[in-house]
């Protein structure tokens, strides 16, 4: 079984399904899945707080960047710690996450793009304090919505001993999704 944390509304999820695999999709917007099982019907969600993740599965997948939005180094390494206690033996965590240097070097500080003919997506990003900071701009016939997301920004050192205080023996470290070497520190 295999768990997609902070599955937002089920793209991946669905993916998996798709691929005949036995997945569930857990994440903590009741919105985001609201809309995913409206988008993907027959999908297994659970509503839930990654730093408390009910049940028992193979595989834990957090992709894109979905780990690190906690204010505390404690409460992320609490979500490690839950990680690892719901792995069966010989289970499989994938963390998918940013490159430090290299984002410090090419951050892109604002871009704007159409996710429907009436729907424009503005964001600026910056670094503050060890952290990605996103403000989103929504703007759909004349009315605007504003979010802001941040994440940390941890090395890959600071995540190697965060993994390995929270009982994990790391296998790869990979620089792209290829499977290319780590290029960057």
């Amino acid at each position: 079984t295999i768990l997609d944390l902070a599955c937002g509304e089920g793209r991946y999820t669905f993916l998996l399904k798709e691929l005949g695999l036995r997945v569930v999709g857990l994440d903590l917007s009741e919105d985001l899945l609201m809309y995913g099982k409206e988008k993907y019907p027959g999908l297994n969600f659970i509503k839930g707080d990654m730093r408390e993740i009910p049940g028992k599965y193979h595989i834990v997948l957090s992709l894109f960047t979905s780990f690190g939005y906690f204010d505390t180094l404690h409460e992320n390494v609490k979500v490690l710690t839950s990680i690892f206690g719901v792995l069966n033996d010989g289970g499989i965590f994938w963390l998918d996450y940013l490159n430090k240097a290299y984002v410090a070097k090419n951050l892109i500080s604002t871009s704007q793009s159409r996710i429907s003919a009436n729907i424009e997506v503005i964001e600026n990003r910056r670094i503050v304090s060890g952290r990605i900071v996103k403000d989103i701009c929504f703007k759909r016939d004349g009315e605007t919505k504003r979010y802001k997301e941040s994440v940390y920004l941890f090395s890959k050192e600071q995540l190697e001993k965060m993994f390995v205080s929270s009982g994990f023996r790391l296998q790869n470290c990979f620089g792209d999704y290829s499977g290319n070497a780590w290029k960057f520190n």
